[in-house]
């Protein structure tokens, strides 16, 4: 069985505004600034079983910071009309694993500028979806937002 997937990112942009393209930035009233550079993954075949897409994104800021992930349908699972499939979407990050929902889930502990302004950093990003035989054939998606917050 084969199933489409196409995975729409968004980001969420703190006291600030969203750029254009797959970049998000946050700015503050003291100029401090968290840019995410988030994958446009498009479609995605699915098969039954483990079905893994690898991607990377860049991340930088004058801030210290945290990136944190959250699926806005609130369960994590991805849909297709009324229909949702059976299990939520996992994202892999180098010391991340997390079971996305509605709430933000932290993907990437704090990313430390140190001395440097404005250093890039990038991460492997890996969206695991598990397909059973109970997930219906069709096409199927899900929005995921991406934040970034000041590390307090």
């Amino acid at each position: 069985m084969n199933t489409y997937l196409a995975l729409l990112v968004t980001f969420l942009a703190l006291c600030g505004s969203v750029s254009a393209g797959n970049t998000a930035q946050v700015s503050a009233q003291s100029l401090e600034t968290i840019e995410l550079d988030m994958p446009d993954i498009g479609s995605w075949n699915l098969s039954t079983g483990e079905n893994i897409k690898n991607t990377s994104f860049a991340a930088r800021g004058n801030v210290d910071f945290d990136i944190y992930a959250r699926e806005d349908g609130g369960d994590g699972k991805m849909q297709s009309g009324s229909k949702a499939m059976t299990n939520a979407i996992k994202i892999e990050t180098t010391n991340f694993l997390k079971t996305l929902s509605g709430a933000d889930q932290q993907i990437a502990g704090t990313i430390s500028v140190g001395s440097h302004s404005w250093p890039m950093r990038f991460f492997l990003l890996l969206y695991k979806q598990t397909l059973t035989y109970n997930d219906p054939a069709g096409s199927y998606s899900m929005v995921i937002t991406y934040t970034g917050q000041k590390h307090v």
